[in-house]
């Protein structure tokens, strides 16, 4: 498990590391250089509000002892020997605020020794990352489409109890296929539908519950609010085209009327989009 060490790194990519893992964290190194130089670190880290905000603590020392002292006037050495070193603890807060901007603090007391001289001082760390997400490959598998009946029960179940209703029959209703994006592990897609249009081209919907942690449901993170993944495509009659993907949308409106939150904000555009058959 890597994530805590980023706290010693980039305290911004401490938020960023929970995004895959539910659990506490633990981590602890040493390294041995060249003349004798040793390097040990060891870090502990927590995430919580569903994984949206995390903390760590760490620890470590870096130096040598023991090196003989040479002086001019003694050139084989005066018998003496001296260590350097430097000691810190810190604390590390990070939060990803939304899947396009997160910061983190990092701060640490630093105590250095070199021989008989010695220091210390206090220091902060500041991180962050903004913009857009970084490529990478989407993969959307889609083994089936939904039939008409699924169609309806998923619109009556919409009509009748809202999006907590919506959410309640995806999950009831039986793969359609998979996606998986960069830095997420795959899960299944529970809606696909497709469209024709002119000339041989079509426009495609998948869709599915957006997994959630056991935390992120039972403490009512904002996150937690937008608990549906949605992905649009369309392609022409060689199968390539473009598209948008929303992690995390959420569905609200009436029996007449069907809106997407966020969907038009915060998309991932999809590029270079190439069907295949197997």
């Amino acid at each position: 498990m890597k994530a805590p060490s980023f706290a010693y790194a980039k305290p911004r990519t401490l938020a960023e590391a929970f995004e895959l893992i539910e659990r506490p964290g633990a981590m602890v190194s040493t390294y041995d250089y060249v003349a004798e130089t040793n390097y040990s670190w060891g870090g502990i880290a927590f995430p919580f509000s569903g994984g949206s905000r995390s903390f760590g603590l760490q620890i470590g020392t870096f130096g040598f002892d023991n090196q003989p002292v040479y002086t001019v006037d003694q050139p084989d050495g005066t018998g003496a020997v001296y260590s350097v070193s430097q000691t810190f603890a810190g604390a590390t807060f990070a939060q990803n605020f939304s899947d396009r901007f997160a910061a983190g603090l990092t701060a640490k007391f630093v105590f250095d020794q070199l021989g008989e001289v010695n220091g210390s001082a206090f220091a902060v760390d500041f991180g962050s990352l903004g913009g857009a997400p970084g490529s990478g490959t989407v993969e959307v598998i889609v083994e089936r489409w939904s039939t008409d009946e699924e169609r309806r029960t998923l619109v009556s179940a919409f009509r009748e109890k809202g999006p907590e209703g919506l959410r309640a029959a995806l999950q009831k209703t039986k793969s359609v296929g998979r996606i998986t994006t960069p830095g997420h592990r795959g899960y299944d897609l529970h809606y696909a539908h497709q469209v024709p249009l002119h000339d041989g081209a079509r426009r495609i919907l998948v869709g599915t519950e957006r997994p959630m942690s056991f935390a992120e449901e039972s403490r009512g993170t904002v996150s937690s609010d937008y608990p549906f993944t949605i992905v649009e495509m369309r392609l022409n009659a060689k199968g390539e085209g473009e598209g948008r993907l929303s992690l995390a949308t959420r569905i609200a409106g009436d029996a007449d009327r069907v809106e997407l939150e966020n969907y038009d904000m915060a998309p991932i555009r999809l590029t270079k989009i190439r069907a295949h058959r197997d």
